[in-house]
């Protein structure tokens, strides 16, 4: 499914320098050049395979996928990623307790973004001085910014797409705490790889190698939604011709009651 030469050409072998990466990565360095730790790739496609299986497995089921990303080279490719899939994203900052404390967190003040919209709508805001619809266009601005990509999830995600864990590592450990499993593109600098279910070790600050990540991860997601959808198509046949079989079958027993009864009654 990956080639060595492909992430070679995205980038992929490029870590941290040397005072920067994490001992907990040694393991996942291949070797070092110009100072600079040089991620060994033989590791990161079979470790990208697998965390592709578990994600084809997740969306399969019918799994909702959260990516996080909030750098600056992750931020539009992360929004751009989920939306194309279906899925949700936070690319601007993650608020904590967003999966441990879901209903204050994002309930709340998804219920007030929607309360102001439809303020708007109804033409309320209009009654307001200039100051104050400034003030509400500044609080509903905010907010569309904090909870777009995550105001129609509907509770708490069945797996985390992380770009840099290191930056996202409140995320991870709200994951973790819920037992969710996160599959996170993770550089050398990455402090703790053992709470990453599924790590992927490669550069997470080339827009080149952020990108591939990305685009793999939703053709995963895609092609796991056809399959369910062929799936659940299947079952529907299956369901009608179960059906058709059981009123066939309540029809035969019937006629055969009705021929005893009939048969009864001659003799």
């Amino acid at each position: 499914m990956f080639d060595i030469k492909e992430l070679f050409e995205k980038g992929f072998h490029y870590g941290h320098r040397k005072w920067r990466s994490s001992p907990k990565m040694n393991e996942f360095i291949f070797c070092e050049k110009w100072g600079i730790s040089i991620i060994d790739l033989c590791k990161t496609t079979h470790m990208f395979e697998n965390a592709m299986n578990a994600l084809h497995a997740c969306v399969k089921k019918g799994g909702k996928v959260l990516f996080v990303g909030t750098k600056h080279q992750a931020a539009e490719l992360i929004a751009q990623t989920a939306t194309n899939c279906g899925q949700y994203y936070v690319n601007k900052r993650w608020l904590g307790g967003t999966v441990t404390n879901n209903f204050s967190t994002i309930s709340l003040p998804i219920n007030k973004l929607n309360k102001m919209e439809k303020d708007e709508e109804s033409g309320y805001v209009d009654k307001f001085t200039k100051r104050e619809r400034l003030d509400f266009s500044k609080k509903k601005d905010k907010l569309l910014s904090l909870l777009s990509g995550i105001r129609h999830m509907g509770g708490v995600p069945d797996m985390l797409i992380v770009v840099d864990p290191k930056r996202e590592g409140i995320a991870i450990k709200e994951a973790k705490l819920w037992n969710i499993p996160v599959i996170a593109l993770a550089d050398t600098d990455t402090p703790e790889p053992s709470m990453i279910t599924h790590l992927v070790p490669g550069n997470d600050e080339g827009q080149g190698s952020i990108h591939y990540f990305l685009q793999k991860c939703e053709e995963t997601i895609l092609d796991a939604q056809k399959h369910m959808e062929v799936s659940k198509e299947a079952a529907k046949e299956s369901n009608a011709q179960k059906k058709a079989l059981r009123e066939a079958m309540n029809l035969n027993t019937t006629t055969e009651a009705k021929s005893e009864t009939e048969g009864q009654v001659q003799q």
